[in-house]
């Protein structure tokens, strides 16, 4: 095998290592943050981005009151989509709840349950989880 191929090999070995590496830190920094598991991305586990079908009605008093019988509310309005916003689980008021903590599994399910309801109230042009987005600084 020549020089070139074996120090190409051992690149190569060696930025799939860092990767594997930085995937895992960057795993650790999502489970840190709260963050839960669909399919191969980590997603924040209350919030949701929508767009609604007419933008107009994500002002509506009628809209807000729909949202909040699902437990929701305007997390952040989107000044560059008409009718985009950030939906986010509202604060349960009253008592803390004693059950005890639900599974990364069981946050992931209420999640898609959720986007499902929103999707088949024919509201929203679209529907997707808020994915978590981690940052890493390399050297060129």
């Amino acid at each position: 095998m020549s020089h070139m191929v074996k120090s190409t090999l051992l690149a190569f070995a060696a930025v799939f290592s860092m990767q594997a590496v930085v995937s895992a830190a960057q795993s650790d920094r999502a489970i840190q943050a709260g963050m839960i598991r669909l399919g191969d991305h980590w997603a924040h586990p209350t919030r949701v981005l929508v767009r609604f079908a007419e933008p107009e009605a994500s002002v509506k008093l009628a809209t807000v009151a729909t949202l909040k019988s699902m437990g929701l509310q305007v997390k952040y309005r989107s000044s560059l989509v008409p009718g985009g916003v950030v939906l986010q689980a509202a604060p349960k008021a009253g008592l803390k709840d004693q059950s005890p903590p639900a599974t990364m599994e069981e946050k992931a399910e209420q999640l898609l349950d959720k986007m499902a309801q929103l999707r088949d109230s024919g509201l929203f042009a679209y529907v997707e989880p808020d994915y978590w987005a981690d940052y890493t600084i390399t050297a060129p």
